[in-house]
């Protein structure tokens, strides 16, 4: 049977690709984007199964009048995609208040005004699946990403909240903490003071260019991936894909399994 989605954001790399795999499995899609011609000019399907739409996340009342337009035109809504990448890198120190706000409202406000919009179509079919895209950043913390991650985490701590709370009405959430893909984190900027940390920074914070990672059948496969995890009948609520994200992942891992046991064992 096909299935409905709704994806926010849809600009970069992997949702275009995501977006063509799934109009060409014969699923139904709505993508948004700030600006509708980013997907036109990317995606030259032209069917009633696919519907572009302009949304700014940051406008609650266009978002709830959109989601009800998608929910009109297809009578359901099966999965809801959520990705906000906004992130600008720099160290704490350096961080003023008003890229505290940006960062917090670009990726976890803009997320929950969609996922507020869009639960009482899910509580009302009693079904549906959240996937919300963060990043590893929000599992693996490092020099300059303090604010980043904190974003990320706390995309992390609402998905994890709401899959308790949306257990009764059979929705699922899986937090996607993705690594690297082609042309992902175009929205990621590099901001830091002068006098601060100069060689720790040029160290950390230089622009690191991950081409092993953008490769397109590496793109490909990664969205291959997403959409076999979709089709799972117990998805998972941490889902770790693309690049670096299982390696980092598993190296923190350890390290807290280790830090438990080296705990445990000075405390006897």
């Amino acid at each position: 049977m096909d299935k409905v989605w709704l994806i926010t954001n849809a600009n970069d790399s992997f949702f275009i690709n995501l977006i063509i795999q799934l109009l060409g499995n014969g699923d139904k899609v709505v993508a948004t984007s700030r600006y509708k011609d980013v997907l036109t000019d990317k995606i030259s399907f032209k069917s009633d199964d696919f519907l572009p739409l302009e949304m700014d996340t940051n406008d609650s009342e266009t978002i709830r009048k959109l989601v009800e337009l998608s929910w009109k035109k297809f009578g359901r809504i099966d999965y809801l995609t959520t990705n906000n990448a906004y992130g600008k890198m720099g160290f704490i120190e350096d961080s003023d208040n008003q890229l505290i706000v940006d960062e917090i409202e670009g990726n976890v406000l803009r997320s929950l005004n969609v996922i507020q919009a869009v639960l009482p179509y899910f509580r009302e079919q009693r079904c549906g699946h959240i996937f919300n895209f963060s990043s590893i950043s929000g599992f693996v913390s490092g020099p300059g990403s303090g604010l980043h991650s904190a974003s990320m985490f706390s995309i992390a701590a609402i998905s994890e909240t709401l899959s308790y709370e949306l257990n009764p009405f059979n929705i699922t959430v899986t937090n996607v903490m993705q690594g690297f893909f082609q042309s992902l984190n175009t929205h990621v900027k590099y901001v830091y003071k002068d006098y601060s940390y100069n060689e720790f920074r040029k160290k950390f914070l230089r622009k690191k260019n991950y081409s092993e990672f953008k490769d397109e059948s590496r793109l490909s496969k990664g969205v291959k991936d997403f959409i076999s995890i979709s089709k799972m009948s117990n998805p998972p609520l941490y889902l770790f894909i693309g690049g670096n994200a299982k390696k980092l992942a598993n190296e923190k891992i350890e390290r807290l399994r280790n830090e438990m046991e080296m705990v445990d064992e000075y405390l006897i």
